[in-house]
């Protein structure tokens, strides 16, 4: 299939890139979606978020229910990206903007049958890396894959936590305090239970995964269950008790008659 270069003067180049894909999805018997998915995910880290809910009608969903995964989504990887930003060194940090990373992801196609959001982050085409390198150009692209390495790790450690808790004792909340050096606190928690809070959602599964490129990181699935929601959702008055407290308390002497 021939391509041409200049759209402006080739009325059917758009016809001719979807003439390339029907062709390479015959060639490979492999539906077109997954072939787009796929050149997509070449050059992007990915994160699919998926809820499993009670549908009143097959394949309709509350407009309510699809906000609250897309809030979740967001909500954890500005959380997770804040985490990511504290961990580097601070010479490495100086040209790095959270909201630079927030507004350049992008959304990416869902899936028929069931409500998907996902959420590509493009990583650079010349020379990437899990870290960022000194004095580098490419700061912002590297740290897209390194906040989504620390999305991985917390939401997994949020999961661990809860159903150690559950299997335990579900009012000692106490492990959720021990990992908030994996990035664990009353943000991220919230965000969590905020999906589970739709009586339709049964279940909330996140899919991490990183593109071939640079280096090597395994794509990682962390689930959550309903019964691990309400855990979460005391994690977060939990969690957030001690942050107002740092907050709010004043010290130093007092001088007064």
């Amino acid at each position: 299939v021939s391509i041409p270069s200049n759209e402006v003067s080739a009325g059917d180049a758009l016809a001719r890139k979807f003439e390339a894909v029907e062709t390479l999805s015959r060639t490979e018997e492999t539906d077109t979606r997954a072939i787009l998915t796929a050149l997509l995910e070449a050059r992007s880290d990915s994160v699919r978020s998926r809820i499993e809910a009670k549908e009143e009608r097959p394949g309709f969903l509350r407009l309510k229910t699809a906000n609250s995964l897309i809030g979740c989504t967001l909500a954890t990887l500005r959380t997770a990206a804040s985490h990511a930003w504290h961990t580097l060194d601070s010479r490495l940090t100086k040209d790095i903007h959270l909201s630079d990373f927030v507004n350049g992801l992008r959304m990416g196609p869902t899936e028929i049958g069931s409500f998907v959001f996902t959420v590509y982050a493009a990583l650079p085409v010349e020379k990437p890396s899990l870290f960022p390198q000194p004095f580098s150009d490419h700061h912002e692209e590297a740290f897209s894959r390194l906040a989504l390495v620390a999305l991985a790790n917390s939401l997994d450690s949020v999961r661990t936590c809860a159903r150690y808790c559950l299997e335990n004792d579900p009012t000692d909340l106490r492990p959720f305090k021990e990992a908030e050096s994996a990035g664990v606190n009353s943000r991220l928690c919230k965000a969590i239970a905020g999906v589970g809070g739709n009586v339709e959602v049964q279940e909330l599964d996140f899919k991490i995964h990183f593109a071939k490129i640079g280096t090597p990181v395994e794509e990682r699935k962390i689930q959550f269950n309903r019964d691990l929601f309400e855990i979460i959702r005391g994690a977060e008055d939990f969690l957030r008790e001690p942050e107002e407290k740092r907050f709010t308390t004043l010290t130093g002497k007092m001088v007064g008659n």
